[in-house]
């Protein structure tokens, strides 16, 4: 029986960055999900999956004395690595649950390949970064594709796709503007490079951030930028689907707790062999007439299984072409729509009569309230401005 094989990469937050001693971080094993162990070793999956600091690509060590914080100075690679191993409480993530969902959902076995490194960035993850060879294990890209290489001497396992969860560290002016470009060329190289053009890339929309930060380094528009680049991409690139954390619980001020980390594995793997990519906005137009001088649009939607969540579904903002805010006009009120549960109504204070613009945008900021998941517990993601259709009726 062959072994379904899933790469993992991206920073932190793919890595794992829950507590270890957290209730909710699994702790039980399953021997139908293996790891490819840093080390470069096949065990049964545990936490931490990703142990980097015993890698045998020189890539993480390197990244690790390049740390300011990691007080590697004096010290070697093996003094460095039994302090990370004794010291280490954090590295619960989403990748066992993932494994393990998967192997429920096959009833086979699954295998995890680790390859992910706290804050980096995309530039980092390119081919040929820091001026080294396309293969070079002193890069990450380079390391991903010596570990995937030594994985498939073994001979049960195929390889399916890669998990991606990065982007903070591109959520500023400089790497914003050209996530989306710059990803879909990694993609394809990724796909080429490991002669796997049908490489199935599932990934994760950069959640939330409730930290402090220093204008002009990092803006909540350049956040908004990469989810929607994220968004966009999966939408137009065959073989690519997007989930959101938006919705998920932190462990501080970025990384999904250990709950959370459970509950976005498994929506990755809900993902994989469904008809459709997952929930996504379609258009927004108007629903009804004035109705007492307020105004009800409705949010269509793709891909959604059942009904949105009952009850109130905060994070709805309605602005003009530019994605600012229009005075005197506010949103009141979104909820599933009681005649289409698959999509979401909401009310707005009275419109203008003079002619102009109107859009919707959803989730935007970096600690935005966001409610909207299906039947399959899968989230609306969160979408840049999107126009009003209809609005001439109204006048």
């Amino acid at each position: 029986m062959t072994m379904e094989g899933w790469i993992l990469a991206g920073q932190s937050n793919m890595e794992g960055s829950a507590p270890l001693d957290d209730p909710a971080t699994d702790r039980v094993d399953d021997t139908r999900v293996m790891s490819f162990t840093s080390a470069g070793e096949w065990e049964v999956a545990r936490e931490p999956l990703h142990r980097t600091w015993e890698s045998y690509t020189p890539v993480h060590s390197i990244l690790h004395r390049r740390n300011p914080h990691s007080g590697a100075e004096g010290i070697t690679d093996a003094e460095m690595a039994e302090r990370e191993r004794r010291t280490q409480f954090r590295g619960a993530g989403l990748g066992l649950a993932f494994g393990k969902a998967r192997a429920d959902a096959t009833g086979g076995r699954v295998a995890l390949v680790p390859a992910a490194h706290g804050g980096t960035s995309l530039n980092q993850w390119m081919p040929g970064s820091e001026g080294e060879e396309r293969s070079s294990p002193r890069t990450l890209y380079g390391s991903l594709l010596d570990r995937v290489a030594r994985a498939r001497t073994r001979p049960d396992f195929v390889l399916r796709g890669v998990l991606w969860y990065q982007g903070e560290s591109d959520a500023n002016p400089s790497d914003s503007p050209t996530y989306a470009r710059r990803w879909a060329d990694w993609i394809a190289a990724v796909r080429d490079d490991l002669d796997a053009p049908d490489l199935e890339v599932l990934a994760v929309q950069i959640g939330r951030f409730v930290g402090t930060v220093s204008a002009p380094s990092q803006t909540e528009r350049d956040w908004d930028r990469v989810r929607e680049a994220q968004r966009l991409v999966a939408q137009r690139t065959e073989g690519v689907r997007c989930t959101s954390a938006i919705d998920l619980g932190l462990c501080d001020d970025v990384h999904v707790d250990a709950s959370g980390s459970t509950r976005l594995g498994i929506r990755l793997a809900t993902m994989v062999d469904a008809p459709e990519a997952g929930p996504d906005v379609s258009r927004v137009e108007v629903s009804t007439p004035r109705i007492d001088g307020y105004v009800r649009l409705r949010v269509v939607t793709t891909g959604v299984t059942g009904a949105w969540t009952a009850g109130p579904l905060p994070g709805f903002r309605l602005t003009d072409a530019e994605g600012q805010g229009i005075p005197g006009i506010d949103v009141v009120d979104a909820h599933r729509d009681p005649r289409r549960p698959s999509d979401i109504e909401i009310l707005c204070t009275p419109f203008p009569r003079e002619p102009r613009e109107f859009h919707v945008s959803y989730g935007l900021g970096y600690d935005p309230v966001c409610r909207a998941v299906d039947d399959r517990d899968l989230p609306l993601p969160t979408f840049g401005s999107q126009p009003v259709r209809g609005v001439d009726h109204l006048r």
